[in-house]
């Protein structure tokens, strides 16, 4: 495993006798996330759990999942939501601990509250597709919104293999972006 990857991701193993495994370590990184970023989730009790296998969804990896537990399974957790993050998915992409926070920080993304002060989940504020965006552009009020995200966090990934060429697509999309935004 990668020396970067995040040390708390259990090795994936298919025959494993666990689906769900609890991690106080994911509930660390979470408070942290919580603290600085999203402080009105502190009033929420939220468990944070590995799940062995996280499948798949419309043909993508599922990393992670949101869930606000109802009934039975909410009388047991006793928490408000459960997170989980796709303990395969983690230690086969050997997620850097900044993946991670990045992947957890999504995840607590989907938890609001509606005017009463009650939490609630949401959904993605973005659904789309890359074909659609290079076809018509940011054509949408909320696509807008994701371009002036993208613009003000682009951000170069110079890797040592093929760092020139990174550059020129990632140079060719900033431009695309901003030309797309003004």
């Amino acid at each position: 495993m990668n020396e970067n990857a995040y040390s708390f991701i259990p090795k994936y193993d298919p025959k494993a006798d666990w689906d769900f495994q609890e991690s106080e370590e994911l509930a660390q990184a979470a408070k942290k996330v919580i603290e600085e970023k999203l402080p009105d989730l502190l009033r929420v009790r939220i468990r944070f759990f590995w799940k062995r296998e996280g499948g798949v969804s419309g043909g993508m990896a599922t990393l992670g999942k949101c869930q606000k537990p109802g009934g039975l399974l909410k009388h047991l957790s006793e928490c408000d939501f459960i997170v989980w993050l796709a303990a395969d998915h983690a230690y086969s992409n050997q997620l850097i601990a900044k993946q991670v926070e990045a992947a957890l920080f999504h995840e607590l993304l989907h938890i609001e509250f509606d005017a009463e002060g009650d939490a609630k989940l949401r959904a993605h504020f973005f659904e789309g597709f890359s074909e659609e965006i290079q076809e018509y552009g940011f054509w949408k009020p909320n696509l807008k919104e994701i371009a002036e995200a993208f613009r003000g966090q682009l951000k170069l990934d110079l890797g040592a293999n093929g760092g020139k060429k990174k550059l020129v697509i990632v140079r060719e999309a900033a431009e695309a972006v901003l030309e797309a935004v003004e």
